[in-house]
């Protein structure tokens, strides 16, 4: 019965993002949402097409770093067995992803690597 607690223990998905990763993100998000706020200051002023596009840029920059973010949340909590929702955007990106690497995608909220 030991045997196979620590057989399941080393097929264990481990997915972890490196802390630089995580900082650079965050910088990008932050950057992106002073760009936001930038060109919504700039739109109360004078409607211009340099204006709205700060606004536009910052919006979806912040939108992409936080959408990352939240991916590699996404993946660690499914890695740890601990996730509470399935997401099935975040479940296409894994799934596509891991065509790339050659390896199976990892099923619904197990974090065991099948094979």
């Amino acid at each position: 019965m030991e045997s196979i607690k620590e057989c399941k223990s080393l097929t264990r998905v481990e997915y972890k993002v490196k802390f630089g990763y995580k900082l650079a993100t965050f910088a990008g998000a932050v950057l992106g949402l002073s760009w936001f706020f930038e060109g919504w200051r700039a739109m109360q002023e004078s409607f211009t097409l340099e204006h709205l596009g700060i606004l536009l840029f910052g919006t979806l920059v912040t939108v992409f770093f936080v959408g990352v973010h939240a991916y590699w949340i996404y993946l660690e909590e499914k890695a740890k067995g601990t996730l509470k929702k399935h997401i099935g955007l975040f479940e296409k990106i894994r799934a596509f992803s891991s065509e790339d690497e050659g390896e199976e995608a990892v099923g619904k909220g197990e974090g065991v690597k099948r094979g």
